[in-house]
């Protein structure tokens, strides 16, 4: 087993590295909520739906949102899938070079799942990320509202989103302790605010590339970066 950790091109090797990033472990306990909330909610409401929405919101978050980034990305390359050619080209599209960890920005796969502006740092980077731009438009722009269009906002919300996820089988036994009423119902409106300040750092973020040599350029680095100071990446 020591000789596999060691090993380079290996899934433990990659394993290995895999649990020195905090990252890790906050997707393995989260996932892991996920499982056992979810066991327990498919037990108390014995549907077809809730156990394939529930069974699906696990999948969505195991394999896309943790195993991917933590596990497959990584050992791919390792073994060489973004060392030349079309895989080079993709990877670094999507996943900058970097030099700790496993060399690559992996985490950032987060972002195939999760739209902007609830994951962020894909399209709030230090550099415009071409990619990750044109994927995060097509999500939030089209996808998402062709989704919510055909099946309602339950469709992202409750089938793919990990917050949802969290809600639908961590506080799924807590759905009566929701607070109700219309005062209530206008706090909700909160998350427009904080979509208008995502749509704010955005544009101060966007000024920033296109104008780097100019006050107000320079001006509108310096209020993005004291907005997100201190937020984790990973």
């Amino acid at each position: 087993t020591g000789g596999a950790f060691a090993e380079r091109g290996t899934l433990l090797s990659t394993l290995k590295v895999s649990v020195g990033e905090p990252g890790f472990w906050y997707s393995l306990l989260f996932t892991a909520v996920i499982l056992i909330f979810g066991i327990r909610r498919i037990a108390r409401r014995k549907t077809p739906y809730v156990k394939l929405q529930t069974w699906t919101l696990f999948a969505i978050q195991a394999l896309p949102l943790f195993l991917l980034p933590y596990l497959l990305l990584p050992w791919l390359g390792s073994n060489g899938a973004f060392d030349g050619g079309w895989g080079e080209w993709v990877a670094d599209q999507l996943f900058p070079i970097v030099d700790s960890g496993h060399g690559r920005e992996y985490w950032r796969a987060f972002g195939l799942i999760l739209a902007w502006p609830l994951f962020f740092w894909n399209v709030f980077s230090d550099q415009p990320l071409t990619g990750w731009l044109v994927i995060s438009f097509l999500q939030t722009f089209l996808l998402i509202p062709w989704l919510v269009r055909r099946w309602g906002k339950g469709a992202y919300c409750g089938w793919i989103c990990s917050c949802g996820a969290l809600a639908e089988t961590l506080g799924d036994a807590h759905r009566e302790k929701m607070p109700h009423g219309p005062v209530f119902n206008r706090l909700n409106m909160i998350g427009q605010v904080f979509l208008a300040i995502a749509f704010l750092i955005l544009s101060v973020r966007v000024i920033s590339w296109l104008l780097p040599q100019t006050t107000i350029g320079e001006m509108s680095a310096s209020l993005y970066r004291s907005m997100l100071d201190g937020v984790p990446r990973k």
